[in-house]
């Protein structure tokens, strides 16, 4: 069991190094991302190794292994019709500034049942939909993955929760 820990301790901390190391050389200040595509991808390639090792240590018990993603920054675009990047389809996106740079963030076919859009409002989270949402919003997005479902199309999506502040 030891092993299997050490294991795993070792594992996070070089995903975290190549995690640190990618935001500091691999990305600019116009670099893209995709919360259904790219980051996905990322997360693909470093959690593969990842749950391995953990099905390896839990004798075929894990359930789910969760990767939550957060975004803040205010909206520069707002894609509400379908389009395609690199060969995948989205179906709604919202490009945000953020104090290190831009980012896009494209939602997927199986990322919209899982889309939840809030107005903080006196600091409480009042529903309403993506269509309100307006370029200069401030906003936060929160995006739960389950690493042990498929990723194609949004499969594995658990959580999406947008806050316009």
């Amino acid at each position: 069991m030891n092993k299997v820990l050490v294991g795993i301790s070792v594992l996070l901390l070089a995903l975290i190094l190549f995690e640190v190391g990618y935001l500091l050389l691999g990305s600019s200040p116009t670099s893209k991302s995709s919360v259904g595509v790219l980051s996905a991808n990322l997360v693909r390639i470093n959690s593969n190794a990842l749950l391995n090792l953990v099905k390896i240590g839990t004798q075929g018990t894990l359930v789910y292994a969760n990767a939550d993603l957060g975004y803040e920054g205010k909206v520069l675009e707002i894609y509400n019709n379908p389009g395609n990047i690199n060969g995948t389809r989205y179906e709604l996106g919202v490009k945000l500034q953020g104090q290190r740079g831009q980012n896009v963030l494209y939602f997927l076919p199986g990322d919209i049942s899982h889309i939840k859009v809030y107005s903080k409002i006196f600091g409480i989270n009042l529903p309403t939909s993506f269509q309100s949402l307006r370029i200069g919003d401030n906003i936060s997005v929160e995006v739960v993955k389950n690493l042990t479902k498929p990723f194609e199309a949004g499969q594995n999506t658990e959580k999406i929760e947008i806050i316009r502040q």
